[in-house]
């Protein structure tokens, strides 16, 4: 089957294409990101990447011979070896201090996840069927992402 465009046109009055051969009968639609989930997911992954940080840095300090995972009682068979101390030493280098690897996370989130202005919308994913725009609508509303999430028919609402 050829591919050919679908094409949607929002609400502000932008047109969004997707080139596929499949036939998508909606699309789930957003307002944009809520300032309270970047928030919180800044912060929750500024965590996650200090935490990351901290382990590479543990494990550069360890000594040849060691275990590579102390507390693990599967993995004991896997000890530190040069290459092992090289490559953490290489992902602290690469991601320089603590602070400097947490604001390059922190930076690549909040330019993923545009604040959109109020009217402005977005497309949250296509569907060939309701019943999936319905789940990935729901989806979207109890993770409580996005602002304003709804279902619109496109092509006549059929495949």
């Amino acid at each position: 089957m050829a591919k050919k465009p679908t094409l949607r046109h929002v609400s502000d009055g932008r047109v969004f294409t997707r080139t596929t051969d499949r036939t998508y009968t909606h699309v789930v639609t957003v307002r944009g990101y809520t300032s309270a989930f970047v928030e919180k997911y800044v912060q929750s992954q500024r965590k996650r990447a200090g935490e990351n940080w901290d382990w590479h840095l543990e494990c550069s300090q360890r000594a040849i011979g060691d275990k590579q995972h102390p507390d693990s009682t599967y993995l004991d068979h896997l000890l530190v070896d040069e290459a092992f101390l090289q490559r953490h030493r290489y992902e602290l280098a690469r991601m320089g201090t603590r602070e400097q690897h947490q604001d390059a996370v922190e930076a690549a989130i909040r330019e993923a996840y545009p604040l959109f202005e109020h009217a402005q919308r977005a497309i949250l994913g296509w569907c060939g069927r309701p019943d999936l725009a319905d789940k990935l609508a729901m989806s979207g509303r109890t993770t409580s992402v996005h602002a304003g999430i709804r279902v619109e028919a496109i092509n006549g609402g059929a495949a």
